[in-house]
This record gives structure tokens, C-alpha cells and sequence, in this order.
């Protein structure tokens, strides 16, 4: 049976309140960060006050490679504030027109299902999880209630508690992503993720790859890609074409990113954390259980690599791909006699006003 999944990724909705609120989180939150560590590096006999603040059991438990990382990782992110500020300015015009042209593009071309691989917000602020909410509920509305998959990025999750501890549940890193995208996760045996759905003869397996903060382009933790291939060995998934969904890349950009920032990202991709896997453990299961395309977002620039499993990536739907500006691109995966191939779309951008 023919099964078409549109996969979008990297919405990245903004508003006003959270561009404020970063503004005043990043000036607050850095300044705060290292003179904490300043203090605690004069003072050892603070340590397990500073602890009982962060609600942790001991010092094993604090991931310091990366809160060393936020230090310097702060100061560059401030350069980010403005860019922010001007997004939120354009976005009620631009970039909402442009969701707005996707969700009447879907309309016409109703696909069987969409999945979105994370980074619905900036910020993981509630105004903007508000408007991805809304965007969804709308997308359910032309491809039915069990039509959407969602799966989170580094941008929906709580970056303090990411940078600071690593590995945390959930419930803890992601509570506000939860708080308006629960029902898109079924909690089986206490655990929210992986999330499985079956559309036809395809099965789709969304990952958490959130485990640290924008530092490092993120992790899965052992435990969930043990459940993983659990799951990816069940009686449902044997029958089906296996395709996993996560956020971050698991192998190298085709092209270097231009930015001083991302390329900072690119260099440490491989670094050594206790805790999380590496991008090659991903791939490996996926080898081992015959999954036969990796669907994923955070670079902002799509692309196709591999084969056995295919790697596709959406980059940022609402962004235009192309140096004319001109188009929005996202990717239709077409299931069909017995093999799946993706179809790069592109949806006019509508002309709005500045």
C-alpha cells in the first residue's frame, strides 16, 4: 500500500516574550554560572550546598567538561540575542506566513502522515510551544488526529539542566515540551521515549537525542537505545519498513557551516562523555536491525547521505533553502511497492509585506 510521510523539522517558532526572556536569561544566567564557579573553586567547603541547589546527590552526578564549555559558550551566545529580537520582529509576518503556505500546501497535497524531528521553538518558552501547539493541532486537521509524529531538539529542552547534570529524565529537561506534546508519547513502562508509530507498512521510531546542551549536537542515552532495539525487534516492526526519527545528525554536513559558533559544534561532535553514546552507536543499531531510513533535522540545510540506512535531512522547513529565497523545502517519503524514496518538495514563499 502506497504511504506517503512528509517530514518537516527545525520550526523554530518565536515570540515576543521569549526573545525577552532570553535576553534576560543569557545576561542573568552566564554571570550567575561563573561566578558560582568561580566561588566554588576558592571555597570547597560550599560544594555540597551548591549541590543541594541543583538538587543533585554528588559531584560524580555535575557533567563539568560541559558546564567549562557554557563558560565561554555563553559570552558567543549573547551575539545571538539580536538576531533573536529581529526574528521575533518578523516572524508574526514572515514566518508565519510561511507555516501558514506549508499548511495550505499540505492541504493540497494530503499526505498519509508528518513527522516533525524537533526544534519546534528557540527557547522552549511556553508562548512559543503555544504556537507550534497550534500549528500541529492544525496539521491534524488535514492529515487526522494520529497523523503527526513529534519527536523533540535541543531547542525544546531545558538547557540548565542539559548543560549542568547531562543525563535527566525527561520529565525534568523537557517539561514543557510535555506539558503540550504528551499525547504524542505513549509512556510505556515509564519511559516517554523512543515513541513508536505505524503508518501502513512503515514503521517509525522517534528518539530523544536531547541528552546535552547546544555545546555538543546531542546524545542517546544507553538505556533508551537498548529500548530502542527492543522495540525495533517486536512483531509490529519486523512486518514493517523500520524508519528512525531523531533530532541531531549522526554523520558529518556535506558543507562546513559558516558561522564561528557552529563550527565550534562541528569540531567537538565526537567528544567523549560519560553517560551518552556516540553517533556511531545509533548507526550500528540501526545496521543491526535493518532500519532503512534515518530521518533527522538540526542542520539547517538539507541533504541526503548513506545508504543502508539513507540519512535525510529536512533542515529548517520555515527557512528558505535556496540563495533566492524564494522557496520552502521539505522532504515527501514515498513508501511503494516494497521500497521507500524521498521527494524533495518546495512551497512558494508568500510575498508579505515588511
Amino acid at each position: 500500500m502506497k504511504k506517503r510521510i512528509a517530514h518537516i523539522s527545525d520550526l523554530h517558532f518565536v515570540s515576543w516574550k521569549s526573545a525577552v526572556w532570553t535576553t534576560v536569561k543569557l545576561l542573568a544566567g552566564f554571570t550567575a554560572l561563573g561566578g558560582a564557579v568561580w566561588l566554588l573553586k576558592r571555597n570547597r567547603n560550599a560544594w555540597p550546598e551548591f549541590l543541594k541547589l541543583l538538587n543533585l546527590q554528588s559531584e560524580s552526578t555535575v557533567n563539568w567538561k560541559l558546564l567549562a564549555a557554557a563558560l565561554p559558550a555563553g559570552t558567543i551566545a549573547l551575539l545571538e540575542v539580536v538576531p533573536l529580537i529581529m526574528q521575533a520582529i518578523q516572524f508574526r509576518k514572515s514566518s508565519q506566513a510561511n507555516m501558514d503556505a506549508l499548511l495550505d500546501h499540505f492541504a493540497k497535497e494530503h499526505p498519509d502522515h508528518v513527522a516533525i524531528t524537533g526544534d519546534l521553538t528557540n527557547v522552549a518558552h511556553g508562548d512559543e510551544f503555544r504556537l507550534a501547539q497550534t500549528f500541529v493541532h492544525k496539521l491534524e486537521s488535514i492529515v487526522g488526529k494520529n497523523g503527526v509524529t513529534v519527536i523533540p531538539g535541543n531547542h525544546d529542552a531545558d538547557a540548565w539542566f542539559s548543560a549542568v547534570t547531562g543525563t535527566v529524565p525527561p520529565e525534568k529537561k523537557l517539561a514543557n515540551y510535555l506539558k503540550h506534546f504528551e499525547e504524542y508519547h505513549q509512556k510505556d513502562h515509564g519511559h516517554y521515549f523512543p515513541t513508536a508509530r505505524v503508518v501502513g507498512d512503515v514503521y517509525l521510531l522517534g528518539l530523544d537525542s536531547t541528552g546535552s546542551n547546544f555545546i555538543v549536537p546531542g546524545s542517546v542515552t544507553p538505556d533508551q537505545l537498548d529500548r530502542a532495539g527492543d522495540m525495533l525487534e517486536s512483531s509490529t516492526a519486523r512486518n514493517c519498513y523500520k524508519v528512525l526519527l531523531l533530532h541531531h545528525h549522526l554523520k558529518p554536513r556535506p558543507t562546513l557551516p559558516a558561522s564561528l559558533l557552529l563550527r565550534l559544534g562541528e569540531g567537538i561532535k565526537d567528544l567523549a562523555l560519560p553517560g551518552f553514546t556516540r553517533p556511531e552507536d545509533v548507526l550500528r543499531l540501526a545496521e543491526e536491525k535493518r532500519v532503512g531510513h534515518i530521518l533527522h533535522g538540526h542542520v539547517h540545510e538539507m541533504y541526503e547521505l548513506g545508504d543502508n540506512p539513507m540519512l535525510e535531512c529536512a533542515g529548517s522547513t520555515p527557512s528558505p533553502a535556496d540563495p533566492e529565497g524564494e522557496n520552502l523545502y521539505y522532504n515527501m517519503l514515498v513508501w511503494e511497492n516494497g521500497s521507500m524514496h524521498a521527494e524533495p518538495r518546495a512551497v512558494p514563499i508568500p510575498k508579505v509585506r515588511k
